[in-house]
């Protein structure tokens, strides 16, 4: 499994490690614009460059978001297509797939409000189904470092999110908290 670590200025994700004044989970309006697209470079734990981390987003014709998310990273390649919805960014169905040496990997799902129904195949072109309780208000893994942006983010602003990766089937709550601002100048503009 990827484990990318991006941060992201104002924000720390934190695992249940402290007990801040948490507030509802209320996203703003797509902060992002269809068609937007973000590469991130990855490093291991030594600080040494290991890959490359894109995020493409794009608006489909009924409204909902196609998030498409893309790692190059010691010689693997893991490609997911997540669609989520325009109101709230509810995950609809995702499929990941990824390319090692060694073989093929896919997990597709399919979600409804309160499970997700998965199928896995393994590089050893074995396809199994499974079925996961999964809470309405679960987002994707995959999504969190773009629906970080649609938080109302503002000092002291703390709420939880219960995140689900479909490859292990793992339902975790990650608790998003401003503990500071700082003003951040980018290439860009």
């Amino acid at each position: 499994l990827f484990v990318s670590c991006l941060v992201m200025g104002v924000v720390l994700l934190l695992m249940g490690c402290s007990q801040p004044d948490v507030q509802p989970l209320k996203f703003n309006a797509a902060p992002w614009q269809p068609n937007e697209a973000s590469v991130y470079q990855l490093t291991n734990l030594n600080g040494a460059y290991a890959g490359t981390a894109r995020y493409d987003l794009t608006q489909l014709q009924d409204g909902n978001w196609n998030l498409r998310r893309e790692i190059n990273s010691q010689g693997t390649q893991e490609i997911v297509a997540l669609n989520m919805s325009a109101e709230g960014f509810r995950p609809i169905q995702s499929t990941m797939i990824r390319v090692a040496r060694d073989g093929t990997e896919i997990v597709s799902a399919k979600y409804s409000s309160s499970q997700a129904d998965m199928e896995l195949t393994t590089k050893q072109n074995i396809t199994t189904q499974q079925r996961v309780s999964v809470p309405s208000d679960a987002r994707e893994q995959v999504a969190l470092v773009m629906l970080l942006r649609a938080l109302p983010l503002a000092q002291d602003y703390a709420v939880r999110l219960n995140i689900f990766l479909p490859v292990v089937g793992i339902l975790d709550r990650v608790t998003v908290m401003v503990e500071e601002t700082q003003q951040v100048t980018v290439p860009a503009g």
